[in-house]
């Protein structure tokens, strides 16, 4: 079983999908994962501890990410659990990639 992940690990992965969320390149995002993986940080799921994580498991943290009041609508654009959905599954989609044509050491 991995560790828990430290907070800054989570921030990172976190910081990934904001890119996405914002519509950023996947050019750009891998640019951040270039970064990252090459000091360690996690760029998929898999890399936090969650490579078997079921859709439903997912669709009930986004929707309670997204309730009113969450801060999440402190972004400037409109985020909702289908949004988040899609960009924390193109992350983890490129992230795979990425690590599988770049690899390394587990850390």
């Amino acid at each position: 079983m991995k560790p828990p992940q430290y907070h800054g690990e989570l921030v990172f992965f976190g910081t990934c999908v904001q890119l996405a969320l914002e519509g950023r390149p996947n050019a750009f995002i891998e640019e951040a994962f270039k970064f990252g993986h090459e000091i360690g940080l996690p760029i998929h799921l898999g890399e936090i501890g969650l490579a078997h994580v079921s859709d439903e498991d997912l669709w009930r943290v986004f929707e309670k990410a997204v309730a009113q009041g969450e801060t999440i609508h402190k972004m400037p654009i409109e985020v909702t659990a289908e949004a988040l959905y899609n960009a924390i599954r193109t992350v983890d989609s490129l992230g795979e990639r990425f690590s599988k044509d770049f690899p390394r050491e587990a850390y």
